[in-house]
């Protein structure tokens, strides 16, 4: 992670994603049908305003292999604004995740996800 990459501001797209670049890089960014290779955590906020985790690829000891059309929408625009190397946080609102259905049990309807993803192979 780049010094100071958690006191930069989020920037908002069009189509209402935030992102923060936490490292920034210089490699290939993925598109089309390529396939790249990620370390990620994905979190929600609890009723609480506590984050509540529910995946990691860092648990898993391995990054998880991925193809844009294969994510939530978010997730996939989040990612070809990362270059292999970089590292990535990200806000996704309902409507570029899981939306009115949710993904039962780990993620209720119309619920804001947040990942950081650290972008390791483009390919």
């Amino acid at each position: 992670m780049d010094e100071g990459a958690l006191e930069r501001v989020f920037t908002e797209t069009a189509s209402g994603l935030k992102w923060r670049m936490l490292r920034e890089a210089s490699g290939p960014r993925p598109s089309g049908a390529d396939e790249f290779w990620v370390h990620y955590q994905g979190w929600l906020i609890d009723e609480n305003g506590n984050k509540d985790v529910f995946d990691a690829s860092y648990a898993l000891g391995f990054s998880s292999q991925m193809k844009l059309d294969q994510v939530v929408p978010g997730f996939s625009e989040g990612c070809q604004l990362c270059a292999a190397g970089g590292m990535i946080e990200l806000e996704i609102p309902p409507d570029l995740g899981y939306g009115a259905q949710g993904s039962p049990p780990s993620i209720p309807p119309n619920t804001t996800l947040f990942f950081r993803i650290e972008m390791i192979e483009v390919k």
